[in-house]
This record gives C-alpha cells, structure tokens and sequence, in this order.
C-alpha cells in the first residue's frame, strides 16, 4: 500500500517564475522539466534534500490544470504516494469504496506509472499513486 509521500504537485502561472523563486529563494535544486503536450501542461521537478516538489503550468486553455487553476487559483494541487504494486494497490482501494479518478494506472512523469484517487473519497484531497519506474532515483 501506501509507501510514502513521494511528491506534492503544485498548480503555478508562471512556470520559468515559479522555478526561479524555488531554486534561487528557498534553495530547491531543478531535477527536471518536461513538457506534456497530450495533458497540456509543463512541469518542473525541484528537490530540497529529501522532499520532492513538482511545479505545473497549464500550456492549454482546455486542461485540466487550466480548469483547475480558474476555479481555486494557483496552490497545492495533489499529495503523490509512492506504491510499489499500483495495479493491485488501486484494485483494493476501490474495493474499499475509494473512487478513482484512473481506473488504470497510466504514464507520468519520468516514465512513473500513477493513477489519481478521487478527492470526495480522500477528505477532499486529490491522491496520486505513483510507482517509480524500475531503476529510476526515489
């Protein structure tokens, strides 16, 4: 089941503004940037010794962080945990009434399996599960 926290996903305007603030004011280390077209949104990966952060910036007017960002703001977007069997983790947390939001786990970043749980069934937190690609840095 649940691991540990893995990453926390914040929702950003400006991304290239975002990582300058982390990286030079509170001293986050850039891991990477990727850009994911198919989910319209950009994301930069900091580190702070053992605390992951990903900064995301919507790139359509259409997706999800777009419409996310229009209705709350900028701010805290998900808790990511890390798993180690996703396929069956997801399996037996919808056994035990949590929606999920992926009924299959899908591709995200740094080629991690995820999935999202549904945030009426998390005391209104949206809940990534995500399972490191074999060989990939915790």
């Amino acid at each position: 089941m649940l691991k540990n926290l893995d990453h926390i996903g914040i929702v950003v305007e400006d991304l290239d503004a975002a990582v300058a603030q982390y990286t030079v004011v509170f001293g986050f280390s850039l891991h990477e940037v990727t850009d994911q077209r198919a989910q319209g949104m950009r994301i930069a990966s900091l580190r702070l010794g053992e605390l992951v952060v990903e900064l995301m910036e919507s790139t359509s007017p259409e997706g999800v962080l777009a419409a996310f960002r229009e209705k709350r703001g900028t701010g805290v977007h998900h808790l990511a945990y890390r798993v180690s069997d996703i396929h069956g983790d997801l399996r037996l947390l919808q056994e035990r009434g949590i929606k999920a939001i992926d009924n299959e786990p899908r591709r995200g970043g740094g080629g991690n399996l995820i999935a999202f749980l549904h945030p009426k069934d998390t005391g209104g937190v949206l809940m990534e599960l995500c399972q490191p690609e074999r060989g990939a840095t915790p």
